[in-house]
């Protein structure tokens, strides 16, 4: 961008043709505003609204591919107290931790007889579900041992792939987007 951008309130044209596919994606976003990239900012850029990225990714010639995983779970999060110990929270009712009798406040003391890992939620997706953990536990000033089966969780996993043969149209948009010119020296190397 540069000071045209500023005169005419959106994106300069330069050799490559960039202010007409920056257009066309803005178009993509932004549905009967015509490129108008204030209206672009005020709904995408500050929030208000979701962008739909899968849209604007098949205008661009890619494909947005969705799947799932299922990771293990613990039924429970952990926060930790002002000296670092962690407690339960968040405890979904329905979980083997809480049929056991785990609740939330409940501080942990160790897990599987080894010291409680800083993020608890990555140690459990390391983890397959229907493992059983042994989880030591400090309430009311006294220690005990649960075991149980860690539960299963449904996690969204999505890629961004090339489409297989994008129109010109899609690569121009592409080429907007992703490539562009400045009228600055190229650094040293």
């Amino acid at each position: 961008m540069n000071q045209q951008y500023a005169q005419r309130g959106r994106f300069y044209a330069d050799s490559s043709g960039i202010e007409e596919a920056v257009e066309e994606v803005v178009r993509a976003a932004n549905p009967g505003a015509a490129g108008d990239l204030a209206g672009f900012f005020k709904r995408y850029v500050s929030g208000t609204e979701e962008m739909p990225f899968a849209d604007l990714l098949s205008r661009a010639g890619f494909a947005l591919k969705m799947g799932g995983e299922k990771r293990a779970s613990l039924g429970f999060a952990a926060d930790r107290d002002f000296s670092g110990i962690p407690l339960v929270a968040d405890l979904d009712l329905s979980s083997a931790a809480a049929q056991v009798g785990l609740r939330e406040g409940d501080a942990i003391v160790s897990i599987n007889g080894a010291e409680v890992p800083r993020n608890l939620e990555r140690w459990a997706h390391g983890r397959s579900p229907g493992e059983m953990v042994r989880v030591r536990i400090r309430r009311d000033g006294r220690e005990s041992e649960m075991t149980f089966a860690l539960g299963q969780q449904a996690a969204q996993a999505f890629s961004v792939d090339e489409m297989p043969r994008p129109g010109e149209r899609q690569l121009r948009i592409r080429n907007g987007l992703f490539q562009g010119t400045t009228g600055a020296p190229a650094a040293p190397r």
